[in-house]
């Protein structure tokens, strides 16, 4: 230890014999322990992306990232022979690393990246199908339109579902995809939305070139301009730290992004390309024109606010009923429809509308104004469901006054909490 005892922050050689003498730092198996703040934290290196050596403050870290950040002390007890093993399995570039470790002035360098062979290729043929969807390469091709719901997703055999490093559900593709004449590898999607009859509405990959650098972005960037010829300026920018463009085509938005190593990120060597469904697919939400209720116990509050929730996600978002929109003149409203068995919430001009045995309660959750606004969240939840569902959002403490009329028209007694501020 004699060498960090010397570069590290100009430390006493007191103060460091009064350091806990157990490890501070170690490796078993392909993981690594270290203490951070009373906490043991791991890193997995398995699963390593990139390193680098940082001095924040005159206090000296290895930066991992393994799909996490672990800002790892270099005054770790044991951290000179753990550092060793590290760097010598990857292959860190030691120079860099010495040159500012010891060093009082701040710093941010990479020593090492996990290069990554090139993930996309450009076919030599032109294609507008793009408009419609993209074309799955498996051994006999299927085009995959932008209306496809994640249940009919399933049925194709594509692909799989799997567990990411995020421990997020994700489905990801067995074979290149095909978008325009865009050849792509590994595009997945986010496995998280509620609702599985709604068309996907989130793909997404990290692109790499073979030089792991932001010519990923720039071959990309200037293939869409063939296509979608844009103004740079109005769809995007290009600044020294980020790179962004995005363009949108019958409600599909696609964009790219490549982030520099700057003072809030760190450069992964890849280009985000996400492709974002904006379509609305009203009958998703819309009532069955036969529908037939019971509206004469209603609670109509002097509110306008729409539905936070999106029908989308939420399967209990409908349109307002014909007979509730007539009378509100767009106000807020809670009511019991006893023929359907439902207790139902009107914004605007969509509701949430559920069975009212699941509604097991209501809830006024209010924020003071402090740093940031006041604001009041008028939430139910709903039995065996994990999270309360946000109805309206509103000024702080606006739904307080309806509480005892609530109580009283629906049997479910309101919770409300003691304020926060919002510091």
């Amino acid at each position: 230890m004699g060498f960090f005892r010397r570069i590290l922050s100009g430390k006493k050689e007191k103060e460091l014999s009064e350091e806990v003498p157990s490890p501070s730092i170690h490796i078993k198996g392909p993981l690594l322990f270290y203490d951070e703040r009373g906490e043991t934290e791991q890193e997995d290196l398995n699963n390593l992306q990139y390193a680098y050596v940082l001095v924040l403050g005159e206090n000296p870290y290895l930066f991992l990232f393994d799909h996490r950040q672990h800002f790892i002390s270099a005054q770790l007890n044991n951290f000179e022979v753990v550092y060793a093993s590290i760097s010598k399995r990857f292959g860190f570039d030691d120079a860099i690393f010495f040159q500012h470790i010891g060093r009082q002035k701040e710093a941010k360098v990479r020593i090492w990246l996990n290069k990554k062979a090139a993930n996309y290729s450009f076919l030599p043929d032109h294609y507008t199908d793009f408009m419609e969807g993209f074309e799955v390469q498996s051994p006999l091709k299927l085009f995959i339109s932008w209306d496809t719901t994640y249940e009919e997703l399933l049925t194709k055999q594509v692909g799989e579902l799997t567990i990411n490093d995020f421990e997020t559900s994700v489905f990801k593709f067995d074979y290149p995809i095909r978008m325009g004449r865009l050849l792509i590898n590994e595009l997945f999607i986010y496995w998280d939305n509620d609702r599985k009859d709604v068309p996907i509405q989130h793909y997404t990959v990290d692109l790499y070139d073979s030089t792991n650098t932001d010519r990923s972005y720039t071959e990309i960037r200037d293939e869409w301009l063939v296509d979608s010829p844009m103004n740079l300026d109005e769809n995007g920018y290009e600044r020294e730290d980020q790179k962004y463009l995005t363009f949108t085509f019958r409600e599909i938005s696609l964009s790219i992004c490549y982030t520099y190593d700057v003072e809030w990120a760190f450069d992964s060597g890849s280009t985000s390309l996400s492709i974002e469904n904006r379509r609305e697919y009203t009958d998703l939400y819309t009532l069955n024109e036969r529908y037939v209720m019971d509206s004469n116990r209603r609670l109509i509050f002097n509110t306008s606010y729409e539905i936070i929730e999106d029908y989308r996600k939420n399967r209990h978002v409908k349109e307002n009923p014909v007979k509730i929109n007539r009378s509100l003149q767009q106000r807020n409203s809670l009511w019991i429809d006893k023929i359907n068995g439902v207790m139902g919430f009107s914004g605007i001009e969509k509701a949430l509308i559920y069975p009212i045995e699941n509604v097991e309660k209501i809830s006024f959750y209010n924020t003071q104004p402090a740093k940031g606004g006041g604001y009041s969240y008028f939430s139910v939840h709903l039995k065996e469901a994990q999270f309360e569902e946000h109805v309206f959002c509103g000024e702080c403490f606006e739904f307080d006054s309806y509480a005892e009329a609530i109580a009283l028209l629906t049997g479910i007694k309101v919770y409300i909490p003691e304020a926060d501020f919002n510091c």
